[in-house]
């Protein structure tokens, strides 16, 4: 088949895109964070540094000593693993991660498996905000259904692990929102950590929170100390910050703290961590809980030893486009 060389279209389509999209000329000056197609990119780059705006209240932190402290970092991780006609079969694990001043212990859940069907997805909302909606119609939204069911099995996790800790500290990567859950349940876990005096510390490496609030992030950058703004609560328990758990890394934190033991802060603070202040342990469970591709073949050997058979297909584009798909990274 011979390709013809393509014809300019330029002055066909200019003028609606000019209207529809902006002039190309408004882009001028304005600072961009690439969109790259396996990589979130973090946008503190685009914040301005040294803009004066007022901070109502800063909370410096301090380095106390933690080798008396006992500390559990939870991570979790979820991939897609096959699907069928009626379902998305989905592979977890999870990591628990104990310091104490009797050494350091490595806990590790999974990896397991999990098969939402159109009768599953009904017993899985009952537990979130979409228990009204239409199980069947969610289904579909794979993205969806994979961010709750982390949420759930995260929350098992922390439930887990205020059930094995009794007056210390859990750190877990993330924040302590559980936006997709119903409050009641995550309610019951945060009334069981107050019970035990267990004190929850979320560490977001990533958040909304940190564009909405770049000014108060670049005044403190400006004052040059490892410090967080606190933003009030989000639940009449869990108090927000922003902040920076090493200044000179200029890498901004939101920081979710249900502190019942009233230093909280300055313990996450105060644990071993990297340069940008991220906690080691923290690190550590992120390691170990990681599902990668590599990890794909023995979730896969689960699923055929349960009965499952595998059946191998081909990428839809590749089924019609055939030899003239292009590379996975080189677009759409």
């Amino acid at each position: 088949m011979k390709i013809q060389k393509p014809t300019e279209m330029s002055g066909v389509i200019d003028g609606t895109i000019s209207v529809e999209l902006g002039e190309l000329s408004d882009l001028k000056g304005k600072h961009f964070i690439p969109i790259l197609p396996n990589n979130k990119l973090s946008v503190f780059p685009l914040i301005p540094l040294y803009r004066e705006e007022e901070v109502m209240s800063i909370r410096f932190f301090n380095k106390i000593d933690v080798s008396d402290k006992d500390i559990l970092a939870i991570d979790s991780s979820i991939i897609p693993v096959a699907e069928s006609i009626d379902g998305i079969v989905f592979g977890v694990r999870g990591c628990v991660v104990r310091a104490s001043n009797q050494g350091k212990a490595v806990y590790v859940d999974g990896p397991r498996l999990i098969y939402v069907d159109k009768e599953s997805i009904r017993r899985i909302l009952k537990y979130t905000v979409f228990r009204r909606f239409n199980g069947r119609a969610l289904l579909h939204r794979s993205s969806l259904i994979k961010r709750i069911i982390l949420a759930l099995y995260e929350l098992g996790l922390l439930e887990y692990a205020v059930d094995v800790l009794k007056d210390g500290y859990i750190v877990i990567d993330g924040s302590l929102e559980f936006s997709l859950l119903s409050m009641d349940m995550v309610n019951s876990v945060f009334k069981k950590a107050e019970s035990s005096q267990v004190s929850l510390i979320g560490v977001s490496k990533r958040s909304r929170l940190v564009r909405r609030y770049a000014g108060l992030l670049s005044y403190l950058y400006g004052v040059g100390v490892d410090a967080a703004v606190p933003l009030g609560n989000r639940s009449s328990s869990v108090e927000l910050y922003v902040g920076f758990l090493r200044i000179k890394s200029g890498y901004p934190f939101r920081l979710d703290i249900l502190d019942l033991a009233g230093d909280a802060l300055d313990v996450l603070y105060s644990l071993p961590s990297n340069s940008i202040g991220y906690p080691s342990l923290l690190v550590e469970a992120h390691t170990v809980a990681k599902l990668r591709s590599i990890d794909l073949v023995n979730l896969l050997r689960m699923l055929v030893s349960r009965g499952g058979k595998v059946v191998m297909s081909l990428p839809y584009r590749s089924h019609v486009l055939g030899a003239l798909e292009a590379d996975r990274d080189e677009g759409i």
